[in-house]
């Protein structure tokens, strides 16, 4: 190989570490703060991020943004109020036929009093879906959100 093909490789090498490297901080970007935000805003709750508790139990969301979460959020004296708009227990067959379809990453606690809301997060399709469902129990004051993204 002459000198000249070879001082090509150094900056190519460079820009392709440069570009690996923001993508992985770009995909690694969604902790806490964010999942906490995106919350608050798909179920259009008007409540201090800071005031939310936002617990993982499971998460296998992967490279391209596919995948199931659930977590476990505390919101306190105020989550009966805040959910007070949403609908009565229990799920309907649609929401329980999804979740049906989750049961192997997605198990929900049995809960009798207490309100849901689902959120269709896009266009849904046959070979798509993306969706948010908050489950909220009156009983202890606990909500438990789910996402599904496909």
């Amino acid at each position: 190989m002459n000198l000249t093909k070879k001082k090509w490789l150094l900056p190519v090498g460079a820009v392709l570490v440069i570009c690996l490297l923001a993508i992985a901080v770009v995909t690694t970007m969604t902790g806490t703060g964010s999942e906490k935000s995106e919350f608050l805003s798909t179920f259009q709750l008007d409540y201090a991020k800071d005031d939310v508790q936002l617990e993982k139990v499971y998460n296998n969301y992967g490279w391209f943004g596919d995948g199931t979460a659930l977590y476990q959020v505390t919101l306190g004296e105020d989550g009966a109020t805040l959910t007070a708009n949403w609908n009565d227990l229990p799920l309907s067959e649609d929401v329980e036929t999804l979740l049906e379809w989750e049961s192997d990453s997605i198990t929900l606690p049995d809960i009798t009093e207490g309100k849901w809301m689902f959120v269709s997060r896009g266009e849904d399709s046959e070979y798509s879906t993306n969706v948010s469902l908050c489950v909220f129990n009156e009983e202890t004051e606990t909500a438990y959100y789910v996402t599904i993204d496909t």
